[in-house]
């Protein structure tokens, strides 16, 4: 398989959806999924080492959305913040509340302005979805969207990955993050399109094929 993608990317043929999005734009250099390169597990970590660290070491049941998830599927974007759908349970909250609080979370305003918030287990219970400001990033905490109904409805939808320092993340997966930003067609989610695509295409490959 390693030779496959090796030669996929040495020559991308016309009409493929690598080619597209060399077509388009994105730096192949970068891009590449996990389970041929660690690569996405090092990008990922320049940014969110520290939380990731903390969901993984507190168990916390998650899966990763949006850009984080892209990232450690092997594409080439930046993100500022994390999308995280949550295991909706008592012990679950608990464990997501102790590993989040020392990033000092803040509820984020529409406008981007932090304010402070009791960020506890009894909050998050009584809540839902929070927007949350952070020192460093961005933090999405999300029960449900109108997409992902829920984590364990979800579930079938993810797949586990592994970073280049052994972490395991669940993580949305491909044809999913490619469904949803079909629907929402927000002009972010138009240009992400051609490199989800070519991702699904090297994931699909089969060994024997060049």
């Amino acid at each position: 398989m390693r030779d496959a993608v090796r030669e996929l990317f040495a020559n991308p043929p016309p009409g493929s959806k690598l080619q597209a999005a060399i077509d388009f734009g994105v730096d192949i250099s970068l891009m590449d999924p996990p389970q041929y390169s660690d690569r996405s597990g090092y990008r990922a970590d320049r940014s969110f080492r520290e939380i990731l660290d903390a969901l993984f070491e507190h168990r916390v049941d998650c899966i990763i959305l949006g850009g984080v998830a892209l990232i450690l599927h092997g594409s080439t974007r930046v993100t500022f913040d994390l999308d995280i759908l949550y295991q909706r349970s008592h012990e679950n909250i608990a464990r997501l509340v102790t590993a989040l609080i020392p990033f000092d979370p803040k509820l984020r305003l529409p406008d981007g302005k932090p304010v402070d918030f009791p960020f506890d287990e009894h909050t998050i219970w009584n809540g839902a979805n929070f927007t949350l400001w952070t020192p460093d990033f961005d933090i999405d905490l999300l029960a449900s969207t109108e997409d992902l109904p829920s984590y364990e409805a979800v579930l079938p939808e993810s797949e586990v990955v592994e970073t280049n320092r052994g972490r395991t993340f669940r993580i949305l997966s491909l044809d999913t993050l490619l469904r949803i930003k079909r629907r929402l067609n927000r002009v972010k989610d138009q240009l992400a399109l051609p490199e989800i695509e070519a991702l699904i295409e090297i994931r699909d490959l089969k060994p024997d094929e060049p």
